[in-house]
């Protein structure tokens, strides 16, 4: 839409017409180029038990698990697009624009949406059977001043309290999780989409240096 390219007044356009600055549709389009890539279109492709996507139905003010949780609103897992789900699951309040999904048993629209409301680290949601390894964001301000957020109405309100609340289950310790080996990665500004380019590709290089130096360890002791 013409009125999300103005800035500031553009975005809260967007807010009020498709319930998000940003459109989500493009996170979809990237995640199915990169899915169809190795073969995956739909869960059917995966082995049973290896994903577990956590959405938010916005809606009914639930959390659901797919893909066993689309049987719910009459889909078969195995039919339903892998990138879709991640779109669901990746759309911030606020930020992203909500994914509707209908539901085919009573003919309910529900919005779904996500971006770690309902659970910032779900390992739980995946199959034990055999070594799981997770990534996990954790802020990385070590040497830094908190980043501050101008809140200059109801929506940049909105926005900030979302942000926080991410943000705040990236700082809190978390005990392990038995049977998850996990890669720390340190990220800052992670709801920054004001960014250059030349500073997202920094964010990017850091993020994987980390996962680069701890990898090796980890997969030492998950073929232990």
């Amino acid at each position: 839409m013409l009125g999300t390219r103005v800035p500031l007044v553009g975005r809260h356009f967007a807010l009020f017409t498709r319930r998000g600055m940003y459109d989500s549709r493009r996170l979809e389009e990237v995640w199915g180029e990169m899915l169809a890539e190795h073969g995956v279109r739909t869960f059917g492709d995966l082995r049973p038990g290896s994903l577990g996507v956590v959405v938010t139905d916005l809606s009914h003010a639930r959390g659901v698990v797919f893909p066993e949780g689309l049987r719910a609103y009459g889909y078969e897992p195995a039919d339903f697009s892998v990138a879709r789900a991640l779109r669901m699951s990746a759309a911030v309040p606020f930020l992203f624009t909500p994914v509707r999904l209908k539901n085919r048993i009573n003919g309910d629209k529900a919005l779904m949406a996500d971006g770690a409301m309902a659970a910032n680290y779900p390992a739980g949601v995946v199959s034990k059977d055999r070594p799981v390894l997770g990534f996990r964001l954790v802020l990385d301000d070590i040497g830094h001043a908190a980043e501050h957020q101008k809140v200059r109405g109801p929506l940049t309100l909105a926005r900030s309290v979302v942000t926080a609340g991410i943000r705040a289950q990236y700082a809190l310790p978390r005990p392990p999780e038995p049977g998850v080996s996990v890669v720390q990665v340190p990220v800052r500004n992670d709801l920054d989409f004001d960014m250059s380019n030349d500073e997202a590709q920094r964010v990017f290089a850091r993020a994987r240096k980390a996962a680069k130096e701890q990898l090796p360890a980890l997969m030492s002791e998950m073929a232990a």
